[in-house]
């Protein structure tokens, strides 16, 4: 069981208030909607160039670029694939979780290993073993008043301890950990990398296993040093010149369907594209995917039933 007892360091204290300091900068910055679609886009990338997979294969920005924008299914490797599903429940934490007054249950941990993992790695086995233990945490955390970001970060480390997601828990951790920030609105615009960790796991699990202030300093600490370079990305406006914006670009007939969806209440399919546009089933679904893969569009639902609506 992780020993849940830390204290507010002088070092913790001054990098929580650094974060909302940050935070609040972020919100009131004003940013062009061309420019935020970019530094969104960007932040997706480096979330997934980040991400360990079960495959060693190697995938550079550019290729990843290239995956969000001409996602096929039909022809991805399993990293690609893992990739995509991870990407997926990012999308499903945006539009489930952000300012959310819902309490986080076993059950939504679950779900975010089935959407980002499952896929690729199988269920989980034997959960019900581990769920009265992860209800107890979950419960223990949310009856306080931490702080969410404090939360994020006891989130993180006991879901990277508990090896019930096996080559699953890093991901699993870490989307947690998004989920209590969103739940509180600490979404930073959709512009805070988590994924950062992945390279400190080792070294922070090791921290906490005699004390959680170390860990949770430096836990906290990686968050301000990745809010400090998007500040200072986005006050200069500093674009990737690396990947390929052209990616973008989108065609007439992508750029009606948003205006189709301009309307919180409407939603579209496949077959509403192909009767709306005059088009072939696999032209809708190439649009549909190219919006969704770069985060224009949300997919709810699977196979003949899935539609859209606008992120």
């Amino acid at each position: 069981m992780l020993n849940l007892s830390y204290s507010f360091s002088p070092r913790l204290k001054k990098t929580i208030d650094d974060i909302d300091l940050l935070r609040t900068k972020l919100l009131v910055t004003p940013i062009s909607p061309k420019d935020e679609l970019v530094f969104r886009w960007e932040t997706m990338i480096d979330r997934l160039h980040s991400l360990p997979t079960t495959t060693q294969e190697p995938i550079t920005k550019t290729e990843i670029a290239n995956l969000l924008s001409t996602y096929n299914p039909k022809k991805t490797t399993t990293k690609e694939q893992e990739l995509i599903n991870y990407k997926k429940a990012l999308d499903f934490l945006h539009h489930t979780w952000i300012a959310s007054k819902s309490k986080v249950t076993s059950e939504e941990i679950l779900a975010l290993y089935n959407i980002a993992c499952a896929p690729t790695l199988g269920r989980v086995l034997n959960f019900e073993n581990f769920i009265v233990q992860l209800e107890e945490f979950l419960k223990y955390l949310q009856a306080g008043q931490e702080i969410p970001v404090i939360q994020s970060g006891l989130a993180f480390i006991k879901l990277l301890k508990d090896p019930v997601f096996r080559q699953g828990n890093e991901r699993v951790a870490i989307l947690t950990s998004y989920l209590f920030l969103y739940k509180h609105g600490y979404d930073m615009r959709g512009f805070l990398v988590l994924e950062d960790l992945f390279a400190h796991s080792e070294s922070l699990l090791l921290q906490s296993e005699s004390a959680l202030t170390p860990f949770l300093e430096d836990f906290t600490q990686v968050v301000l040093t990745h809010l400090v370079k998007m500040e200072d990305k986005i006050v200069r406006r500093r674009f990737s010149s690396s990947l390929p914006t052209k990616l973008l670009q989108l065609n007439e007939r992508q750029r009606e369907i948003l205006r189709y969806l301009e309307s919180p209440e409407v939603k579209i399919t496949n077959h509403q594209v192909q009767t709306m546009f005059k088009v072939a089933q696999v032209t809708a679904s190439r649009d549909l995917s190219r919006l969704a893969g770069l985060g224009l569009l949300f997919a709810y639902g699977k196979g003949r039933s899935i539609y859209y609506t606008k992120v």
